[in-house]
């Protein structure tokens, strides 16, 4: 006999699903999680004792839970996905998706709540509407917005029609999911902004930002330097178009040409190539989290100048690191412009530039930015996202 639970939480890999599973689990006695890979404190104890590379890998797929048992693991399509992967062939998401999505529909019953990610929840929604009330977890904005960003002011809907084939798949798996859901979690105020823009029902979108693990990230040591120093920008990310790192290098190369000295560092895998003459920039690459806080830890300005996001996590690690923000409205910052970050319009480069510019020149505004943004990280915390989710689905279930 398939289980029944009040609350199913399901990804097939790391998001933040384990910081939600870890704040409902706290709270709620009829809860499980499924997920494709999981492995447990002690496996990765064991595994840090063989090889300790290995043991990072692990505890990167997996979650300190206080109950290890309310998490159920279906890896084979996981490990199906890093196979192909490794042997460098290309990766159908959506079959991957389907599949996951039809083990959680064999293996459990319909619980009161579900709670599934954006594009990989269509199957689990189809087989459970009605049975189920349906949580939708947008993570980023509605891919039909990002296209209507390409398109610029004469964007119509027929566009949406000249799209890619593949994107014309991901647009009708968005669009079914949302209608399906009975409720959409959007990660930031630019992600409802995006379902509004198509139409979706106001009463239908639910705000809950993110947060940050304010005990990993964290620098008390932090020294404000004064005028006339140099600073280090650091951006982080995937290094390509879409976070706007092109738009960030032609902002850079003015902002050199004016304020000579200072250093850029990139961390994120690069996605389009630079010029080669750009002044004091560093290509890090990817780096496992305790390398970067290090790096973190001796940077003074956070450069995310991003067109399409859901609620970059980086922003909140910045700002628990007590670093000044230069961020766009599309990154889905609950910074606000003047009072905690410096927020420009998408595309700019001069604009850029300019804020780039007045950081460099006025130490006091650096400082009073970070200092502010740093007050709104202990408040935008995991713990406290646990907690409104938790009350959001008390006060669901009261009525379901």
């Amino acid at each position: 006999m398939k289980p029944r639970y009040d609350i199913l939480t399901f990804h097939p890999r790391r998001h933040h699903n384990f910081e939600q599973a870890a704040g409902l689990e706290k709270e709620f006695a009829s809860f499980r999680h499924a997920t494709g890979l999981f492995f447990p404190p002690r496996a990765v104890e064991l595994a840090r004792r063989v090889s300790l590379g290995l043991g990072k890998e692990l505890a990167r797929r997996s979650y300190l839970f206080q109950r290890p048992d309310l998490v159920e693991s279906h890896p084979w399509p996981e490990l199906r996905r890093l196979a192909a992967q490794a042997l460098g062939r290309g990766i159908d998401y959506h079959a991957h998706h389907e599949a996951f999505g039809r083990w959680v529909v064999r293996h459990f019953e319909p619980p009161k709540i579900a709670l599934g990610f954006d594009s990989l929840s269509r199957r689990v929604f189809r087989a459970w509407k009605g049975k189920s009330f349906l949580v939708l977890d947008l993570v980023i904005g509605i891919p039909q917005y990002r296209a209507m960003l390409d398109y610029g002011p004469g964007f119509r809907p027929e566009h949406l029609l000249l799209r890619s084939a593949k994107d014309q798949q991901n647009y009708a798996i968005y669009q079914e999911e949302i209608e399906l859901a009975d409720l959409v979690l959007c990660g930031s105020d630019f992600v409802r902004h995006t379902c509004l823009t198509f139409g979706v029902p106001e009463e239908k979108l639910v705000v809950l930002n993110y947060g940050v693990d304010v005990e990993r990230f964290k620098n008390p040591g932090k020294r404000h330097k004064a005028a006339g120093e140099k600073l280090k920008f650091v951006f982080i990310g995937a290094v390509g178009y879409r976070k706007g790192a092109d738009v960030l290098a032609q902002a850079w190369q003015r902002f050199a040409a004016r304020e000579p000295g200072h250093e850029l560092h990139f961390f994120g895998k690069v996605e389009l190539d630079f010029p080669p003459d750009l002044p004091g920039v560093f290509f890090h690459g990817h780096l496992n989290q305790l390398d970067l806080i290090e790096h973190l830890r001796g940077a003074d300005v956070m450069v995310f100048p991003s067109t399409f996001e859901g609620s970059a996590y980086s922003l909140y690690q910045a700002m628990a690191m007590k670093l000044a923000v230069i961020t766009t409205y599309n990154s889905g910052t609950v910074l606000r412009d003047q009072e905690s970050a410096l927020i420009v319009p998408i595309g700019q480069p001069e604009a850029l530039a300019e804020a780039l510019e007045s950081l460099a020149r006025d130490p006091a505004t650096r400082v009073r930015l970070a200092e502010a943004a740093y007050q709104q990280a202990q408040v935008y915390t995991w713990d406290n996202y646990g907690a409104k989710l938790a009350a959001l689905f008390r006060e669901i279930l009261g009525r379901v």
